[in-house]
């Protein structure tokens, strides 16, 4: 294509020309957010526009007027067809400017239209217009900005060019600028253009008119104040700038590629485009914090992983490489990303322990592969065995089809369907029951509940209303939610743990059961149904003090942890998930290595150390940027940790203990660390490839898990004493019963020609008579033996047989069956020697008579 006319501009100079165009024209340039965001509907950031979902929707009330970011975004949904096509990505980078009540329409086309013809010097003759078919104000607004460009607007309908957040709630039609690559990238027909399905018509600037709010009717209603939210493929339109046909040949990509090819494999072109859209993923969403997993985002981020793993083997590439290529994205995000490279050794590492494990996985489940292949009869490889390789070793279905095409046989792909289908139907149900039991019912019309917990543990409240699980009316005997104005009860939230309590009316004591905080900050207290609290009705809400000390001590002790781990293991120590109870808590780390026990006790002793010297806590009421140049640390999973103005609250909380640590937090805390009491770790442990657990109790449950392990030892002393004591015992009865050898060989029975032995012991073990009827059978021919020990409640019978008897057909085994149905009970065993029990302890003496019996129809 020609693009003669454009200035070849590399990604870091359009971020930056995008964001001082807008600068200039009075936008704050905000940093972009985390990939893991704060919203919990959300599994991962995957727009511009969600750091300030909460001011689009009117909860938060915006700091600036004007915003433009370079927001960092991870989708999954079309992840098929990333490589197949020249703009597909997991991950991509979204050019984003917002309006929140300011300018509208007009203001933003002109700003989008400047940007791109003069900013850019995109020919405006190579630019067509897209907009939502009954927008007739935004036609006229291109016919007039754009001039010649603005009369090719094609009109498309809402499931192209209206945006909504979701069913309800804010919404509006969209403007989109599409590049013209030029007939060779198209479909051939007249009707070709933007909107139709060819690859002609390159999508780069999507312009979203937020004017309407959509209620549960379906019904629009204009928005009292207006916005705009808009969004530009960053590799988009840096391959329009770069003058090449596919993202993947602009400055993003093709430093990975060519990387990948020095491993001297097939090219295949798919399988370098997946691969370096993955390593650039994964190395993002372990910067920002997260590990590979099964569950969730962790999830999202193994699966990735491991997708290039497996193109990797599509062209020939054995060994470990993927960790090596994550230096590479480090290099070229390092100007706009510094958690790149702050992380860079860590995000090697990650993804090189991800690479290593899968390749074991893929090790073993070859070896199972290989035996279902061998014993397949039917040249297929049957539904069942690709669904256990897949879930029961991890074995990618794709490998087991690879594999078993490249050895002649069949896949049955509709019996893994069912199998899957099995399995998610198995699942749903699980989720159904877990559903019906954290039900929480969707509260409308009440005002955010006001928070009082940090200053005062017990407070006068009103209640403002009471909803049931699946309806605003409380049904009886079930679960009932009371809203209060005001509430000392912390939500569980940021890793800690719900309060316990009470709602007390007139005396009555009423336990809350649950402590549920909605989107709108409106605070439930769940408590069993019949008699509760009517609206209007003035209430006392007591928080378990005992409880909220035990959690506010642990709660501290988690940054002490933090901060004893980063001066043991060195600065690179980052936490990565906590969770905090009174019993106990435990905090998630990375870490490639298990903790030594010299290094496990020289932070216990550092952080008992701090506590004994009775460290001032200091709560700190700051904002982001006030905390960051103090030297604050705000954790990924943190809201804190979305630098995007509008998505968090303008006054933070920071907990500061002495010159030890300073991190944003918004849980309870100890006043001082003297509070805490003492401190203990009860065990450390991987939970994922590079990240560890310690799990820690302090205080109270510090005293009670030593007592119980003292107890616990104490146990474990006397269960060895004990056993000692038996060993010593059954030396004794070892050697009583050896010295009685000469004797029962000289006392011997006589049955014909075979010698019989018999004696009843008194409580020896087994143990103690197979030797001295080993010896007998060895120094006396013909000879059968049988002892017999009694216990309180059960009956021990040995059989032995020398080996000449055995030559003539007798079998210990089969002697000792026979007894033993005498005393209830069963056995076997060799022809040599065999034992049995029972439990009738009175017919012992019928034994020898039975032997007899035995003896008679043998001989």
């Amino acid at each position: 294509m020609s693009c003669a006319t454009i200035e070849f501009m590399n990604s870091d100079e359009i971020r930056l020309k995008f964001l001082k165009y807008f600068e200039s024209r009075g936008h704050a340039v905000l940093p972009g957010s985390s990939l893991i965001p704060k919203d919990p509907t959300v599994l991962l950031t995957l727009a511009g526009m969600l750091q300030f979902k909460p001011v689009f929707m009117g909860l938060e009330k915006p700091l600036h007027s004007r915003a433009a970011t370079v927001q960092k975004c991870v989708r999954t949904n079309d992840i098929e067809n990333v490589g197949h096509t020249a703009r597909h990505h997991t991950f991509f980078e979204m050019l984003g400017n917002f309006s929140f009540g300011d300018y509208f329409k007009k203001e933003a086309i002109a700003f989008a239209w400047e940007l791109i013809t003069k900013d850019f010097n995109i020919d405006h003759k190579r630019l067509h217009i897209a907009v939502f078919e009954d927008d007739e104000e935004s036609v006229k607004l291109w016919e007039a900005i754009a001039g010649e460009a603005g009369r090719r607007v094609v009109k498309l309908g809402e499931d192209n060019n209206f945006w909504a957040a979701g069913p309800t709630g804010p919404c509006g039609p969209c403007s989109e600028i599409y590049y013209d690559l030029g007939e060779k990238f198209g479909c051939g027909q007249t009707s070709c253009a933007p909107g139709c399905e060819c690859d002609r018509f390159l999508e780069i600037w999507n312009l979203v008119f937020m004017e309407f709010n959509r209620d549960e009717a379906g019904k629009l209603t204009p928005l009292p104040k207006k916005n705009i939210d808009t969004g530009m493929g960053l590799e988009r339109i840096a391959s329009v700038l770069q003058g090449v046909d596919s993202n993947f040949e602009t400055d993003l990509f093709i430093p990975i590629i060519d990387a990948i090819k020095k491993y001297g494999v097939d090219p295949g072109q798919v399988s370098l485009r997946i691969i370096s859209d993955h390593i650039r993923a994964a190395a993002h969403l372990i910067a920002d914090g997260l590990v590979p997993g099964n569950e969730g985002r962790n999830y999202v981020l193994r699966r990735i992983i491991r997708r290039a793993v497996m193109h990797g083997r599509k062209i020939g590439i054995r060994e470990a490489f993927l960790g090596r290529l994550s230096d590479i994205v480090v290099e070229l995000g390092k100007v706009f990303y510094k958690e790149l490279q702050d992380k860079k050794n860590h995000i090697a590492k990650i993804i090189s322990l991800e690479e290593e494990g899968f390749g074991r996985t893929i090790e073993q489940g070859s070896e199972v592969l290989n035996e279902i292949l061998s014993r397949s009869s039917s040249g297929v490889v049957e539904g069942k065995d690709i669904f256990r390789l897949y879930d029961t070793f991890g074995f990618p279905y794709e490998l087991t089809k690879e594999i078993a095409l490249e050895r002649g046989f069949g896949l049955d792909a509709t019996g893994f369907d069912i199998e899957m289908e099995k399995q998610k139907t198995r699942s749903r149900e699980k989720s159904s029951k877990t559903k019906a039991l954290e039900a929480v019912p969707q509260v409308k019309g009440y005002p955010a509940t006001e928070f009082v917990g940090y200053e005062m543990l017990e407070t006068e409240a009103v209640v403002l209303g009471a909803v049931g699980a699946y309806g605003n009316t409380p049904v009886p005997d079930g679960p009932v939610f009371i809203i209060l104005d005001r509430s000392p009860f912390y939500v569980e939230s940021g890793g800690q743990d719900s309060d316990k309590g009470w709602i007390e009316v007139e005396k009555n004591r009423i336990e809350i059961k649950r402590l549920v905080k909605t989107a709108d900050g409106v605070i439930l207290h769940q408590i069993e149904g019949g008699l509760f609290p009517q609206k209007g009705e003035k209430v006392r809400a007591e928080v378990d003090r005992d409880v909220r000390r035990l959690i506010a001590g642990h709660h501290t002790s988690t940054h002490l942890l933090h901060a004893a781990l980063r001066k043991v293991l060195g600065e690179h120590v980052k936490q990565s998930g906590s969770f905090v109870t009174s019993d106990r808590f435990r905090f998630d780390f990375n870490s490639a290595e298990a903790l030594k026990a010299e290094e496990l006790r020289q932070i216990e002793e550092m952080i008992n150390g701090w506590i004994d010297g009775k460290m001032h806590v200091e709560t700190i009421s700051t904002t982001l940027d006030e905390a960051k140049k103090m030297g604050a640390m705000a954790l990924f999973d943190s809201k804190y940790a979305t630098v995007g103005a509008y998505s968090d609250t303008p006054v933070l909380r920071l907990i500061k203990i002495d010159d030890i640590s300073m991190e944003l937090c918004g849980g309870t805390h100890v006043r001082n660390t003297s509070e805490i009491g003492m401190f203990k770790i009860m065990k450390e442990g991987a939970i994922a490839q590079g990240v560890r657990r310690i799990e820690a109790v302090a205080g109270k449950a510090a005293q009670e898990y030593m007592r119980q392990k003292e107890e616990a030892g104490e146990k474990e002393r006397a269960k060895a004493e004990a056993k000692v004591k038996a060993k010593e015992e059954e030396e004794e009865q070892k050697k009583e019963a050896l010295s009685m050898v000469e004797g029962l060989i000289k006392n011997a029975e006589q049955a014909g020609n075979i010698n019989f032995v018999y004696k009843e012991f008194k409580a020896f073990p087994m143990p103690v008579l197979k030797e001295p009827a080993d010896r007998i059978i060895k120094k006396l021919k013909n000879s059968l033996v049988v002892f017999i020990s009694r216990f309180d409640d059960k009956v021990l019978i040995l059989t032995a047989v020398s080996s000449d008897l055995q030559s003539k057909g007798f079998h210990a085994g089969n002697i000792v069956k026979e007894l033993a149905s005498v005393v209830g009970g069963r056995g076997g065993g060799r022809a040599d020697m065999a034992e049995a029990g029972g439990k009738d302890v009175h017919n012992t003496g019928k034994i020898h008579d039975e032997i007899k019996r035995i003896l008679v129809n043998l001989v």
